[in-house]
């Protein structure tokens, strides 16, 4: 009961940073969908699963061969958990780089404003000089927004980290609980369930579920490219016609004689 309350506590507590931090639903639907659809589970709230009564003392791992219906849907919310979780892991890691480019971006621009003050200077307050100032301002202003939303982007996204982490601890814990029962605590949850995802028919079963997921994955990925292609053609071809619209025409009204 303290082990339940530990993790509860641990996911309330990961909720809590995210409702302080509001995420952009278009910076996380897509995990959370594709994990989704591409390892459906039969429920969706494991502990609401049909699970076998509780053993205090757990059925063992020799009892995972084969594995049960139960078991299988919790591997299932595991893998699905588990790829959630990389695929986060991936897009922060995007985000720092992109962020620290971008940090970049803003002190180049900045040295450029310097060198322009510097030549004004130099050369007596000419206009030339003051355009480039004026310009090199503006453009510091635009990429200190680029880089205030790339920080947020980035904090966001470490907060759907700890979420993502608390759900498959909880996962862990609900396989844990049902192999080796009540005879343990928090500090060795990872431990144990090692043990649980190392056993060969647990292993075997959990790299069928990944390369099914890679599959679909993939489909997704490559219909979305498609997609993408082709609204950047349409977008494109409306460019040129709204540039044709714009330019007057070239035909000159014969003269009256």
């Amino acid at each position: 009961m303290k082990l339940a309350v530990a993790v509860l506590s641990s996911i309330l507590l990961a909720c809590s940073v995210t409702i302080a931090n509001p995420i952009d639903p278009s910076e996380t639907t897509d995990v959370e969908t594709i994990t989704s659809t591409v390892i459906p589970s039969e429920t969706t709230d494991v502990e609401a699963s049909t699970l076998p009564t509780p053993n205090p003392n757990g059925i063992g791992l020799d009892s995972l061969d084969p594995l049960s219906d139960s078991i299988k849907e919790l591997l299932k919310e595991y893998q699905r958990k588990h790829v959630s979780l990389e695929e986060q892991v991936k897009k922060c890691e995007l985000l720092k780089s992109q962020y620290k480019d971008q940090q970049t971006m803003v002190k180049h621009a900045k040295r450029k404003l310097h060198v322009s003050k510097h030549k004004s200077l130099r050369d007596g307050g000419n206009r030339k000089h003051g355009n480039e100032i004026w310009d090199n301002m503006r453009d510091i202003k635009t990429q200190e927004a680029k880089l205030a939303d790339l920080k947020k982007s980035y904090k966001d996204c470490k907060s759907k980290y700890s979420i993502f982490t608390a759900g498959l601890d909880h996962i862990k814990m609900l396989l844990v609980d049902y192999v080796f029962g009540e005879s343990w605590d928090l500090e060795s949850l990872d431990q144990q369930s090692s043990l649980i995802t190392t056993h060969p028919s647990v292993n075997t079963y959990l790299e069928q579920l990944s390369v099914e997921y890679q599959k679909l994955l993939d489909q997704i990925s490559n219909e979305r490219q498609q997609h993408k292609e082709l609204s950047d053609r349409e977008r494109f071809k409306q460019l040129i016609e709204q540039q044709q619209r714009k330019e007057p025409s070239n035909q000159q009204q014969p003269k009256d004689s």
